[in-house]
Formats: structure tokens, C-alpha cells, sequence
């Protein structure tokens, strides 16, 4: 009798677990917050106390949240979570992180070669994140489109882990003007109306289309990235 009624609870417990983990994966807020409080209450249970951190942090990292993740100069670095592909979310700085050229030299240059492109993909990841961080940054496919007004060519696609905006980008995330405006410029990919000039956004939130000389150092930077949220 008591075996069989050990068996039952077993069977319980283990049906609260699969449900649990079905709710985890819908991406939704509230079957996401009932799958944690089943894994706390499960407690030592198979690998709950992981899942339960793992359903808080699919909780931080919803749309339109604003996530702390790594550090510049010991600064923490916030992000705007601007969308989400199943596992995946894309990390959008929330302020100027720093201030760069476009390129180091006055020279006509794509984003696929540009100085800031090879830096914000080599040394600003070793420097802003954590060895436990850094393997969640992702490398994606980014589409380089021409300046929509005077139709300079941006170049090759290119494969980035860490990137800034597009143009067409900009108009996507960032669709209103006061959500861009932060008080100084900073760079966006697209080409300005020439290859040694690429657009920006202006400290009101304005884009200037003709873009801005290429090796000004005061540019504004403000990092893009994809993260995926590891297996769960």
C-alpha cells in the first residue's frame, strides 16, 4: 500500500514537472512565472532549482524590457530587448556606449571593413562581457542597404555578433523620433551620399541621410547584438 502511494505522488510530481516545462517554453509572461513557482515548489527535484532560474531569466529577457548585461570601463551596459525569435533576443543599447570613428582612415570603406566593425566584434566583446556571457552572443546575418536618397552602395552582406544599426533597422526598433533622440549623435551603418561618409542620427533623434565624415572621432556608438537563451 505505501509503495503504491509512493508511486502515485512519484507520478504527480513528475506530471507537474513536464507540464512546468511546457508552460517555460510558450514565451508567454504569465505561463512562464506558473512554471517557476512549480519548480521552487518542487525544490531538489530532477534539475528544478536550474529551471527556475532559467524561467527568470526568460522573464528579464521579454520584449521591451531593459536588461543589464556586461560591463564597459566598469560601467554597467543596459539594453532595450527589441525582439524575439524563439530562443533568440536582440539587444539594443539603451545609451551611447562609447564614442569611435566610423573608420580610423578617411578612405572610402563598406561596414564589412570598416575599423568599428572589427572592433565591436573582437576587443569590445572581451572587454565588456564575462567568459559565462560571452558564449550567448550570437553571430546573425546583416543585410547592408543602400542609402535610400542618393543609392551609395553599403556593401556585402556580413556575419556580426556585435553591430550598429541600419537604416532601415532604425525604422524598425526605434520607429519614433523621441525614442532616438539621446541628447548627441551616434552612427548608423548605411552609407551616407558617398563612401566616406556613413548616416546618423542626430541629437534630436533626426536622421542625416548625407551621414558624417567616416573618421570623426566623437561618433557616438550604441552596440546591437543577438543573444540565445541557452537550451531549457
Amino acid at each position: 500500500m505505501e509503495h503504491t502511494q509512493f508511486n502515485q505522488n512519484e507520478a504527480t510530481v513528475l506530471e507537474q514537472y513536464k507540464k512546468a516545462r511546457i508552460d517555460m517554453r510558450s514565451g508567454k509572461d504569465e505561463e512562464i512565472e506558473r512554471a517557476k513557482a512549480v519548480f521552487l515548489r518542487l525544490g531538489d527535484y530532477r534539475n528544478c532549482a536550474d529551471l527556475a532560474q532559467k524561467c527568470e531569466m526568460l522573464l528579464t529577457f521579454q520584449p521591451g524590457n531593459t536588461v543589464s548585461f556586461g560591463a564597459y570601463r566598469g560601467e554597467p551596459i543596459r539594453w532595450k530587448v527589441v525582439e524575439q525569435r524563439g530562443k533568440m533576443r536582440m539587444l539594443l543599447a539603451v545609451d551611447i556606449v562609447f564614442e569611435m570613428p566610423y573608420n580610423e582612415l578617411r578612405t572610402d570603406v563598406s561596414w564589412q571593413t570598416t575599423t568599428l566593425r572589427k572592433w565591436l566584434n573582437h576587443d569590445f566583446l572581451r572587454e565588456t562581457l564575462t567568459d559565462a556571457q560571452r558564449p550567448l552572443v550570437i553571430s546573425t546575418r546583416r543585410t547592408n542597404e543602400p542609402n535610400e536618397q542618393f543609392f551609395t552602395n553599403a556593401g556585402l552582406a556580413t556575419m556580426d555578433k556585435v553591430f550598429i544599426l541600419s537604416k532601415r533597422e532604425l525604422d524598425i526598433y526605434l520607429p519614433e523620433v523621441e525614442d532616438r533622440a539621446l541628447g548627441k549623435w551616434w552612427w548608423l551603418r548605411t552609407p551616407g551620399d558617398n563612401l566616406l561618409a556613413a548616416e546618423a542620427v542626430d541629437a534630436d533623434g533626426s536622421v542625416y541621410l548625407h551621414g558624417i565624415n567616416i573618421n570623426y572621432a566623437q561618433g557616438g556608438v550604441r552596440p546591437a547584438m543577438w543573444v540565445l537563451l541557452r537550451d531549457y
